[in-house]
């Protein structure tokens, strides 16, 4: 599998995302998001230069393979580890503790 460039993921966005409207220099668009009803306004952003997604509504975000993940209602990585008594660090809500 390949990394998506900058280049690449304007299509990519159309054929997945109800896209709303891009910023002025086209780096980041505003979609309906996939996950929930968007009523009024899109509550979903893409970064088409870093392939970074967040949803406002949902207050959660990540990467490509995330997006990917979720679309096709796969299990991110932490639930996966969680299935199996492990964690993946990093990615935790809870503040690292010592």
């Amino acid at each position: 599998m390949r990394t998506r460039t900058a280049r690449d993921l304007g299509p990519w966005i159309d054929a997945n995302l109800k896209r709303s409207y891009d910023s002025q220099d086209g780096s980041e668009v505003r979609c309906f998001c996939p996950f929930h009803d968007d009523e009024d306004e899109p509550s979903f952003s893409i970064n088409r230069n870093t392939g970074l997604w967040y949803c406002f509504t949902e207050q959660t975000g990540g990467g490509l393979r995330t997006l990917r993940m979720r679309l096709r209602h796969e299990q991110p990585d932490e639930d996966l580890a969680a299935r199996f008594g492990m964690q993946v660090f990093g990615r935790t809500s809870e503040p690292h503790r010592t």
